[in-house]
């Protein structure tokens, strides 16, 4: 596989969860503005994995899963 980067960093932050049950994957770039917006990027990604991930066993299906997070 090739890979080719544009840009350095290429984000800022990200992170990953997974389980049998499902997968919970976030990115955030803070656009190389300095330390305030990498760690703004950092609390996006937490937050937002943190809450998805405790919302994912309740997902039973794609449907639920659009009504419920983009409602």
């Amino acid at each position: 596989m090739v890979y080719n980067l544009v840009g350095n960093p290429v984000c800022d932050r990200f992170k990953l969860y997974l389980a049998e049950h499902g997968t919970v994957f976030a990115v955030a770039d803070g656009c190389n503005w300095g330390s305030r917006p990498f760690e703004a990027a950092g609390k996006a990604v937490q937050g937002f994995t943190d809450y998805v991930w405790q919302q994912l066993p309740s997902c039973t299906s794609v449907y639920k899963v659009t009504t419920d997070f983009y409602s």
